[in-house]
């Protein structure tokens, strides 16, 4: 359950206070059975079962459950996978989230993205090659005949409404997986620490619990992947907005919760680790140094707004709602170096090139480098000093409408920084 008071800070929208409760009963149950055990190529294969049926006051019963298999190939191989059914109850917020007031981005008019209002003369919907089409869907809307070829709309953002949803279903997910894990059993110095492994997933999730935000909205309203081909205003999309009935302007967004459509999902992670004393490879007794690559290739990330409706790539881009950061490839890669007390990390860290959605702007790969060193005093007192973002990367920047025009959980805002710590233990 949970419960929170109403806050009004100067300068920002009121925030209504947060009531309600749910409970939940849970019966499980997990499974380790041994399959074959001793063989040519397979030293062990293992099954791992579970099974839970969770009672929710909210959305009543639900299960989830998985199947395991873990595969020693020989010494050092490793083959696992399996399939996993998963279940996510709405959260006491996402339930009894009351309205609030906001004002959504949504871009700014411009004839080569699809930001702002599309029936702005200025943007890409009223210079497309549908535009006779969405000059009639703004009349439609309510903006009169006689204004609609000189309608703009200036604001980068809308007034609109969001809030939860009682009504709410569970998330529904499916998961596979496969990988390689390696462990060397080389003696040679320089290859009896390696250690690698290689996963492939893929997930679908069904019922996603989320709002269509007002610049989707928008979007989808005036068919920008599919949507509303027929550029209906009674289409779905189109009734979640409201136009001025004085001058035609975007008002009254709603951008409550609800159980939408899907999310697809699938790439590679590879990891790498290896390590090596100095002296055990003819140099100086200098300490040992350990090397750590994570990678990440994303093959697929779309989704569907609705059920059913058209599902929309979003592999390799950024959007304005933060969060939604989609790169193809990331990276972070560490080196340390230790030597009795004393230790020294430099980190790596690599987020690729992206496309801001909706539009044909690139934003560049981005890198960061971290430097961390370390002195233990005694047993139960260490030191600790760094340098984050040594270079002073600035977060890439765009006109997404919304405040730093950049994502703060994808970019680093404050730059290059410092950092003393001191641990003690008593």
């Amino acid at each position: 359950g949970g419960n929170s008071g109403g806050v009004e800070i100067a300068g920002f929208n009121a925030s209504p206070s947060v009531s309600g409760s749910t409970n939940t009963v849970d019966l499980f149950a997990e499974a380790l059975i041994p399959l074959v055990a001793d063989v040519p190529l397979i030293q062990s294969l293992d099954l791992t079962l579970g099974y839970r049926y969770s009672d929710y006051s909210s959305v009543g019963g639900v299960q989830s459950y998985r199947a395991d298999l873990d595969w020693e190939v020989v010494d050092g191989l490793r083959v696992r996978g399996g399939y996993n059914r998963a279940v996510r109850a709405p959260a006491i917020g996402e339930l009894f989230g009351p309205a609030s007031v906001n004002f959504p981005a949504i871009g700014s008019a411009d004839p080569d993205s699809e930001g702002g209002d599309p029936c702005d003369i200025n943007g890409f919907f009223r210079n497309g090659p549908n535009a006779a089409q969405v000059r009639q869907l703004c009349i439609a809307q309510g903006i009169d005949a006689s204004a609609v070829d000189s309608y703009e709309f200036a604001n980068n953002q809308a007034n609109g409404f969001s809030g939860g949803n009682p009504d709410l279903e569970e998330e529904t997910a499916d998961t596979w997986s496969v990988g390689l894990v390696y462990q060397s059993q080389f003696q040679s110095p320089w290859l009896s620490r390696l250690s690698a492994s290689v996963d492939y997933y893929n997930i679908e999730i069904v019922d996603v619990i989320d709002s269509i935000s007002a610049a989707d909205a928008l979007r989808g309203c005036f068919n920008a992947t599919g949507e509303n081909p027929d550029y209906d205003p009674n289409n779905g999309y189109c009734q979640l907005f409201d136009r001025d009935p004085l001058n035609g302007s975007i008002i009254n967004v709603v951008e409550t919760l609800a159980n939408l459509g899907a999310l697809k999902t699938s790439g590679i992670d590879l990891q790498l680790d290896w390590g090596v004393d100095l002296v055990d490879v003819g140099a100086p007794d200098w300490g040992s140094f350990n090397l750590n690559a994570v990678v990440g290739w994303l093959a697929n990330r779309e989704d569907s707004v609705v059920e059913g409706g058209a599902f929309t790539d979003r592999k390799g881009t950024i959007s304005d709602t933060f969060g939604n950061t989609f790169p193809e490839w990331k990276s972070l890669v560490s080196a340390n170096w230790a030597q009795g007390p004393f230790s020294a990390t430099v980190r790596w860290r690599r987020v690729g090139e992206m496309t801001v959605y909706g539009s044909d702007e690139v934003l560049d790969a981005t890198y960061y480098f971290d430097l961390v060193g370390n002195w233990s005093v005694n047993d139960a007192v260490s030191l600790r000093a760094g340098v984050n973002n040594v270079g002073d990367q600035e977060p890439r920047t765009w006109n997404p409408g919304v405040q730093a025009n950049t994502d703060p959980s994808t970019y680093d805002i404050l730059g290059r920084r410092y950092f003393v710590g001191l641990t003690a233990k008593f």
